[in-house]
């Protein structure tokens, strides 16, 4: 549907969708438009939709292994203890249960915001604040869920290392990490409340 859309802005006329006669897939789920790029990506690369699927679950259970393995490997200072601890959570019963809903499995940035946010508290360095900010917010583009949860997370990890969280002194950084991790969304929120009013959307 996304290629579609796409495809209809360049011959100017609409050339289907695959739900019709619905036109707009946001009346079957949320809309993931960067979850959607690396399906849409494998099809560029002039796959049919069974390869690109297929490549784009090798990518998104990769990616979150990777994550999963920076995280451990962080706390863990043991590689191959990190990289069992990814494979483990990747690739166990939940996440192959759950594959027809494969863009709430992709845990890869929640991963690297924690990983970011524990190097901050480590190491005390601002840019990792930025850093959790930046990649935070773009969650709410890969799955509107997993942004949630990943907050909750967050703010969990927050108020345990309270006292490694520095917040007088890097109150700008803090505040900049904010501003990015809950701006960076609002074109997103701005799309859905837009479809919500001129599609009459009950369910985004």
């Amino acid at each position: 549907t996304y290629i579609n859309m796409l495809k209809s802005v360049l011959v100017e006329d609409e050339v289907g969708v695959s739900m019709y006669p619905v036109k707009s897939p946001l009346f079957y789920g949320e809309a993931a438009p960067l979850s959607a790029l690396i399906f849409i990506f494998f099809r560029l690369l002039g796959m049919n939709e069974i390869y690109a699927y297929y490549f784009f679950i090798v990518t998104i259970f990769s990616l979150t292994a990777f994550g999963l393995y920076l995280l451990s490997e962080f706390y863990l200072k043991d590689k191959l203890a990190a990289i069992m601890v990814g494979f483990l959570f990747t690739y166990n019963n939940f996440m192959f249960a759950n594959i027809d809903d494969s863009i709430i499995l992709f845990f890869f940035i929640p991963a690297l915001c924690v990983y970011f946010l524990a190097k901050f508290g480590s190491e005390a360095k601002p840019r990792y604040l930025l850093w959790v900010g930046l990649v935070g917010g773009m969650q709410m583009y890969f799955s509107v869920y997993v942004y949630f949860f990943q907050t909750f997370i967050l703010l969990m990890l927050i108020l345990i290392q309270s006292r490694k969280c520095c917040f007088k002194q890097y109150s700008r950084s803090w505040l900049i990490c904010l501003a990015c991790y809950f701006l960076i969304p609002v074109p997103f929120i701005a799309f859905y409340l837009f479809s919500l009013m001129s599609l009459g959307l009950v369910y985004p």
